[in-house]
């Protein structure tokens, strides 16, 4: 590398340092004290139509992601396709897989503020019409 490259390299280096510390420091600004409402509003744009609410139709394309929004399920995938706790704390079952038993996060409420119990899971699984299975409260 000559004289004129290692001077090109050095502004180049510089500039790129200015850049990163501008980065930071605008991450780094102090947050507003008061929310408002109009800045607690995400809208999210998506290329298709939701084409179904209903949960024993499992949606297709963005839908997915807008339901990931709307509703939490018992237990989820992380990234390595592990099952991990989502609405429930734990699990386990017996009688060869056929009778589970979920334990529920505590201090959760839906929208409107009622909270979620085993009753209330109990009666969207049984909902879904899954034939051969039979959801009870304990």
């Amino acid at each position: 590398m000559n004289r004129s490259q290692s001077r090109w390299a050095t502004k180049i280096s510089i500039a790129g340092q200015v850049v990163a510390l501008a980065v930071i420091a605008i991450g780094c600004r102090q947050r507003p004290s008061a929310v408002t409402q109009s800045e607690a509003l995400l809208k999210v744009g998506i290329g298709t139509d939701v084409d179904n609410w209903y949960l024993d139709r499992f949606p297709d394309g963005d839908a997915r992601f807008v339901w990931s929004q709307v509703y939490e399920t018992l237990v989820r995938w992380d990234p390595d396709l592990n099952i991990q706790p989502g609405l429930a704390t734990s699990w386990e079952h017996s009688d060869q897989g056929r009778v589970w038993t979920f334990h529920l996060r505590e201090n959760v409420q839906f929208h409107d503020g009622s909270p979620l119990t085993a009753e209330a899971v109990v009666e969207r699984a049984n909902a879904d019409n899954i034939p051969g299975s039979v959801c009870v409260a304990g």
